[in-house]
C-alpha cells in the first residue's frame, strides 16, 4: 500500500507473503508508485504457475495484474475544501442545490426533513463567491455556517490542479 495521510510521512508497505523473495510486493509496490497512485492498497491473488513462471514471470505477472487494476480503476482527487452547510426551504433546495453545483460546489450531504440540510464542500478561495451565490438564490434567507476544512473525493482533477 502507499498511502499519504495529513499531516503526517507517507507510509508505504509491501510483502511477498509466502512468495520467493522480491517477487511478489516489491514489484506491486514499485507499480503502484510508477503510476503516481496514492491511497490505495493492491492485493494480488495467484491461483497457478509459480514454478512455471520463474521468478521472472512472477515479478511481471504480479507487477502486470497492478498496473492493468490500476489503469482500468477511476480515478479519485483528494482536494483541500471547506465544508459548509445551510439550512433551505424544501421548496428552495433543488434550484439552489443547482446552482451551487454549477458554480463547483461537491454537494457532500442533502438531508430532507421540514427544512434541508445542504452540506457543500467548495474551494477555500472562493467562500465569498458562494456566500454571494447563496444570499442572492434564497433572497437573503440563508447563510452557510462552516463546519470545517478536510479532504474531499472529487471524480476529476481540481482546476489548475
Amino acid at each position: 500500500y502507499l498511502i499519504d495521510p495529513p499531516d503526517a510521512a507517507p507510509l508505504q508497505h509491501s510483502s511477498d507473503d509466502g512468495e520467493p523473495s522480491g517477487t511478489a510486493g516489491t514489484p506491486m509496490l514499485e507499480a503502484l508508485r510508477a503510476s503516481d497512485t496514492w491511497n490505495a492498497t493492491a492485493v494480488v491473488t495467484r491461483y497457478f504457475g509459480g514454478i512455471l513462471l520463474g521468478g521472472g514471470g512472477l515479478v511481471r505477472a504480479y507487477s502486470t495484474s497492478v498496473s492493468e487494476a490500476v489503469a482500468a480503476a477511476p480515478i479519485a482527487f483528494l482536494v483541500g475544501r471547506d465544508v459548509l452547510t445551510t439550512r433551505l426551504s424544501p421548496a428552495d433546495a433543488g434550484r439552489i442545490e443547482s446552482e451551487l453545483r454549477a458554480r463547483g460546489a461537491t454537494i457532500l450531504d442533502t438531508q430532507w426533513a421540514a427544512e434541508v440540510t445542504l452540506t457543500i464542500g467548495i474551494d477555500p478561495a472562493q467562500r465569498d463567491s458562494f456566500d454571494a451565490c447563496l444570499a442572492q438564490a434564497s433572497s437573503g434567507v440563508a447563510k452557510f455556517r462552516y463546519v470545517e476544512t478536510r479532504r474531499v473525493e472529487l471524480d476529476e482533477a481540481p482546476s489548475g490542479g
